[in-house]
């Protein structure tokens, strides 16, 4: 499932996702529980995947959310 993509603004939340994430889009997976990063150029070819926040045990992802400060909300 596509989640979200980050858009990194000053200023909102102190627990909002770093600026490093600004431009990637995260996808999520509901049967394998990850969420992926993913960066594309400035043409929207993917360019990398990455596993976002590896250590962390998700379970049966259903959706995110980024708020307009930039705090990434997640359902399980």
């Amino acid at each position: 499932m596509a989640g979200a993509t980050y858009r990194w603004q000053p200023g909102g939340s102190i627990n909002k996702v770093p600026r490093h994430f600004d431009g990637s889009v995260f996808i999520l997976e509901y049967s394998r529980n990850w969420i992926n990063e993913v960066r594309t150029d400035a043409d929207g070819k993917i360019t990398s995947v990455q596993p976002f926040l590896p250590t962390m045990s998700w379970t049966e992802l259903i959706q995110m959310r980024i708020s307009q400060s930039g705090v990434m909300f997640i359902a399980q």
